[in-house]
């Protein structure tokens, strides 16, 4: 299991940068929810390798604990492949979701939600099928509303799409993108009710939702999904 050595390696109280591995998979194992490889080689192409498989973002550990034991047959034939390609990112402290170390070719930064499969903090962190699928949809109906705040969104995500019923692999390649923010965030309780009962907030703030508050460490107990 993920222990103090790999605490210590690549925890968020560390302040260094994690590598995550960015591995090609078979466009036949996979599902995804806008387009996590375009993304990647839009804002990252010096990172992003050139290769005609799909590319996933994983935490290091999870390709060594859970990829490599759980897809050994698709590693060996080719579908599953270690690029050898990395991204440097920031750990946030739920340590799966990280933030770029650098920022893209847009000038901004992104938020990567990986499935790394280990128990912090007396939870298990992984990830779903329909949470990496089904949260940029979510998201997007949420950008349509003309709510009264900026949103966080997540903009794809990805996960496995093959034959294997095993949970750990279902959850396995699941991984989420989600913007940043330039500004000050602030929880959504951060929000108040004027005088007239319409919804108001300070200025130059962005709004976070429920994901990026737990992902952030600033709400610890909303359950995983």
């Amino acid at each position: 299991g993920f222990d103090a050595k790999d605490s210590a390696l690549y925890g968020p109280e560390n302040f260094r940068p994690t590598n995550l591995k960015l591995i090609g998979v078979h466009p036949n194992l996979l599902a995804e929810t806008g387009d996590v490889t375009a993304i990647l080689r839009a804002e990252f192409p010096e990172n992003t390798p050139n290769t005609t498989l799909r590319i996933v973002p994983v935490h290091p550990w999870q390709w060594e604990h859970v990829i490599g034991a759980e897809f050994a047959r698709e590693i060996a034939a080719g579908t599953i492949m270690d690029t050898g390609a990395t991204l440097p990112v920031l750990p946030t402290l739920s340590l799966r979701t990280a933030l770029t170390f650098h920022p893209g070719t847009s000038g901004h930064r992104l938020f990567i939600k990986t499935s790394v499969d280990a128990t912090l903090t007396s939870t298990r962190r992984s990830m779903s099928r329909d949470s990496a699928l089904g949260t940029p949809l979510v998201a997007a109906h949420l950008a349509g509303l003309g709510l009264p705040c900026d949103l966080l969104p997540e903009i794809a995500g990805c996960a496995y799409d093959g034959p294997k019923t095993n949970p750990r692999a279902v959850r396995g390649l699941s991984t989420l993108i989600r913007e940043s923010t330039p500004r000050t965030a602030i929880t959504a309780a951060a929000l108040w009710y004027g005088p007239s009962r319409s919804l108001d907030r300070p200025r130059n703030y962005s709004i976070l939702t429920g994901c990026a508050m737990r992902e952030l460490g600033l709400q610890a107990d909303i359950p995983e999904g």
